[in-house]
């Protein structure tokens, strides 16, 4: 039915988080999180609108887990 495929998708969608949510998990300033973007160390953020990127909450996962295993 469509209620049950629509209920599909929204699950199945990845979770967008913002820039600022970001250097909050990560424990760090905006600034810095804009840095990782420029020096590959992050992946690029998604554009949302004009003024407006949101990075898939697995893409930080991912990053915190190369993290501890650079160590």
């Amino acid at each position: 039915s469509y209620r049950s495929a629509n209920k599909e998708q929204r699950t199945s969608a990845p979770r967008l988080i913002s820039l600022k949510e970001v250097a909050t998990i990560l424990g760090v300033s905006p600034r810095t999180v804009d840095r990782l973007i420029a020096t590959e160390a992050l992946p690029r953020p998604l554009k949302v609108g004009r003024r407006s990127s949101r990075m898939p909450i697995e893409d930080l996962e991912a990053y915190v887990e190369r993290l501890k295993t650079e160590r």
